[in-house]
This record gives structure tokens, sequence and C-alpha cells, in this order.
């Protein structure tokens, strides 16, 4: 309950997670920046962080077991490196890299930007460093690559992925 707390009021709305699973139905209206005790969260595995505008960031997802690791460097190629922004490991072995929400509209996708590589915006959500996982050994590790909180966002232009600078301010809620 305390890290569900803490990341509520550091990150952004919250949900209870069973595994990657949402423990409630309705979890995208739901979602709280208030947790308080109760059942679903005395049930629940981890915390789930939603992403979109509500909460002002969203995701790329990178799964090295599903070979995004090697998607992520080719798009890098293509595009230029990812700049320094709050990244998270995964259960999975992989990374969550957050990026300040642009203000339009940014959907969730599985495999557009390559293989093992998911963007979770509007209506989605990822769960959060501290859960419990099937590889707790990975999970929760914060990556200090950035003191400020830069963050990039993406946009699709002429089919191909581009990358905008944006800055998080200092004291807002990724920059913590």
């Amino acid at each position: 309950m305390n890290a569900a707390r803490d990341l509520a009021a550091g990150v952004g709305p919250v949900i209870p997670v069973k595994g990657k699973a949402p423990l409630w139905k309705d979890w995208t209206t739901r979602a709280t920046s208030d947790p308080v005790p109760g059942p679903d969260w005395e049930g629940a595995t981890g915390v789930g962080l939603v992403t979109g505008a509500r909460a002002g960031y969203f995701v790329l997802d990178v799964d090295t077991e599903k070979g995004g690791g090697e998607a992520l460097q080719e798009l890098e190629r293509q595009i230029g490196a990812l700049p320094p922004t709050w990244t998270t490991c995964t259960g999975g072995g992989g990374r969550h890299y957050f990026f300040m929400h642009p203000g339009f509209l940014v959907r969730g996708s599985a495999g557009r930007l390559g293989r093992g590589l998911d963007v979770r915006g509007e209506g989605g959500q990822v769960v959060a460093p501290g859960s419990r996982s099937r590889h707790p050994q990975r999970q929760g590790r914060t990556i200090p690559t950035c003191s400020t909180g830069c963050a990039h966002t993406w946009r699709r232009s002429r089919g191909q992925c581009l990358v905008r600078a944006g800055t998080i301010r200092p004291g807002s809620r990724l920059s913590r």
C-alpha cells in the first residue's frame, strides 16, 4: 500500500494489478492518485501505472524476450538514439522508457515500431517498479539516466517514427 501511495504521489494514477492484469474491470476510470486500503489492494501483487494524457506520459515497452532489444537498435539506427529519460527494468528483463505526453492522442500499439516494441498510451498501463514478478531480481530497478527528467515524445509522420524533443520541468511528477 505504501508503494501505491508513493507512486500515486510521485508518478500519477495507479491501479492494483495481479501479475500484469488490472484487478478492476473499470480500471481506466477508477485509477487513482489517492489509493486507499481495501480487498483489491490486499490481493494485488503490484501496482499498475496508468499511461496517457491523464498521467502526463506514455511508455515505450521494450520486451527483450521477444526481440525488442534488437528492434530498438534498428529503430535508433533509423531515427537516432533515444535520449536519456526515466527508465525502469521490467520483470521480463526488458525496459520501460517513460516519455512526456505530447498533448495529442498517443495510441497504444504492439509491435508496430518493431518486434518486441510496444507503446503504452491512452487506455494503457505498465507494471510499476517494486511490483512482484516472475523475475524478482530484475523488476523494480530504476535506471537513473537523467537527473532533470529529460523526455522525448514520439509521433508518426509520413509513415515514419520521428522524435521531437521535450523537457519535463524539475519538480514535475516524472522528475522525482
